[in-house]
């Protein structure tokens, strides 16, 4: 078969490139689909994306033409992308090819919602086109089956990731770590505010890191005002090369987000058998047991999480049972290998 995947720059940052990075670096997939990668959206202003996207459109018909492309896989998300990879769905179904269209947009629901009827229906027309939709959990399925036609173009596929051959878990470190962009969505604000409710129960060596993209380059200020300064360090994006090094010295992940799909961030460092502290939306629970492997709150309840980090920082113990399960639960369900064999039964299912 000869596959064509639509997705993000390698200048973009977020989950979603982190899934397709799986893709293009298994030997064995790029093998099997004779893969080919066309972004259709940079990181950059408005006009830059607007003019990338313009030359990727023909790059796309080209390369579908020319390489006798049997399916289109295109990751979309909420808001333009829905707009923009659906013109790219509708234009590889006019070429007569086959579509997968994979669903990561966190906010995709709610968006959608507050649509008004027309944009609704032309949600529906660009999404429903797909041969295939792919959703990240179960808790994602009755929502789609708003859009699309019929409920057999839904597959739930999880999201996956490279799991070390053994648990690399330090069950010592005094690192607690946060990974996403910093904003409101993400929780990093109920972060700061349970930090400082706590601050003064906290052994002082426990050092808190935030990894992301600061959009509003307010996260400094965000510190101060809660006199953090000493306990919490923005660090910036983190990337590839200095994730395993990160992983292997933190103690604790914590993401208190208000939407999601699923995180690769919860992803990664359970495959280092890092507990997290999250909450209990979308695919979450589906990977985050509350008191089995972690621990789950409802969005925006500070107090909670304030007590969630200070028990969990506190009992070395239960750290440790976390740890060697969410290990065990990654290996089971979420190991890259099962995933790219779903997704290569997907398309064979598909095109036959």
């Amino acid at each position: 078969m000869n596959v064509l995947m639509v997705g993000v720059d390698k200048s973009s940052v977020g989950g979603m490139l982190t899934v397709v990075e799986n893709y293009w670096n298994s030997k064995f997939f790029c093998e099997k689909t004779n893969l080919r990668y066309i972004p259709s959206v940079i990181n950059r202003g408005p006009l830059t994306k607007i003019a990338f996207f313009i030359l990727s459109f023909f790059r796309i018909a080209l390369c579908i033409l020319c390489h006798r492309i049997d399916l289109v896989h295109i990751h979309m998300a909420e808001r333009t992308s829905v707009y923009r990879e659906g013109c790219v769905a509708r234009l590889s179904k006019l070429l007569g090819r086959k579509v997968v269209i994979h669903m990561h947009g966190a906010d995709i629901e709610t968006w959608y919602e507050h649509l008004n009827p027309l944009n609704k229906k032309i949600a529906r027309y660009f999404i429903g086109c797909a041969d295939k939709v792919i959703v990240l959990g179960e808790n994602w399925r009755a929502f789609m089956e708003k859009i699309v036609q019929r409920k057999d173009q839904i597959e739930v596929v999880y999201n996956a990731v490279c799991v070390p051959p053994q648990n690399a878990y330090a069950l010592n470190s005094k690192n607690i770590i946060f990974l996403g962009m910093i904003i409101p969505r993400k929780g990093i604000v109920d972060l700061l505010d349970a930090l400082k409710l706590i601050d003064q129960k906290l052994p002082k060596d426990i050092n808190v890191l935030l990894y992301g993209s600061d959009k509003n380059n307010n996260i400094d200020s965000l510190i101060s005002e809660r006199n953090l300064n000493k306990r919490v360090r923005f660090c910036g994006w983190l990337n590839g090369e200095n994730k395993a090094e990160c992983f292997r010295s933190a103690m604790i992940n914590v993401l208190p987000s208000y939407n999601e799909g699923l995180p690769m961030s919860i992803l990664e460092t359970m495959a280092y058998g890092i507990p997290n502290i999250t909450t209990s939306i979308a695919a979450i629970p589906e990977v985050v047991f509350d008191g089995e492997n972690g621990f789950l709150i409802t969005p925006g309840d500070v107090k909670s999480l304030a007590q969630k980090i200070l028990t969990l920082s506190s009992d070395q113990n239960l750290r440790k049972k976390f740890s060697e399960k969410s290990y065990e639960i990654i290996v089971e369900k979420f190991a890259v290998e099962e995933h790219l064999n779903r997704v290569l039964a997907l398309y064979e299912g598909v095109l036959n």
